[in-house]
């Protein structure tokens, strides 16, 4: 595996938007009429920020038993199920509603949360597959020295007959390593589409 390309991928920040996931739950907080709505678009492991997704979860478990979301039973719920922090939930909770005015463009907000997500496994999927991405010149090679050693095998057969006797010479062989090849290009456009993450592209 090409250790620099493996670098390189895990250098790079995974797509997200925390003024997205924010605004979502301050919605959430300040008006309860759109609770269900995004429930129906989103789940806990949308979010990207641990706070914000144990938050999430907390009002989620709560929608789904029915009882009441407001900043004082959220706070109540996270304090028993142990994700509450004496130092900064409680506050944050409080800068979620004063950093989300109204809740009149809150699917908006969670069609991007939810984009990201989606984003995000398409990067999680391209890390399972790194060690053939970074190999993808080499399985081009492999291919094409497959397909010429087809042509030599069977060109005896003639022009016009050299398609037929190869398919059946290497069928497996030949799928697989194209395969290979289509994943590993997928995995190098997909590496391409995001660059390095540098401070202003954070979002």
């Amino acid at each position: 595996m090409d250790l620099a390309l493996e670098d390189e991928f895990l250098a790079r920040q995974l797509p997200h938007n925390l003024e997205a996931e924010q605004a979502v739950l301050g919605s959430m907080l300040i008006d309860q009429n759109c609770i269900k709505d995004v429930m129906d678009k989103l789940q806990p492991g949308d979010f990207y920020l641990q706070q914000n997704r144990d938050i999430f979860e907390t009002m989620y478990t709560m929608f789904s038993y029915s009882r009441p979301i407001d900043p004082v039973t959220v706070v109540g719920e996270m304090q028993k199920n142990g994700t509450f922090d004496e130092n900064t939930t409680q506050n944050y909770i409080i800068q979620l509603m004063d950093i989300t005015p109204t809740s009149a463009n809150v699917m908006e907000y969670v069609a991007l949360v939810r984009g990201k997500s989606l984003l995000r496994s398409v990067a999680t999927a391209a890390g399972r597959s790194l060690p053939w991405c970074a190999r993808a010149a080499e399985i081009r090679k492999m291919c094409w020295r497959w397909r010429n050693r087809r042509s030599t095998l069977c060109g005896r057969a003639g022009p016009l007959r050299i398609w037929r006797p190869s398919a059946r010479c290497f069928p497996v062989c030949w799928k697989t390593l194209n395969s290979f090849r289509r994943r590993a290009d997928g995995c190098l456009a997909f590496l391409r589409a995001f660059p390095p993450s540098t401070p202003s592209s954070r979002a």
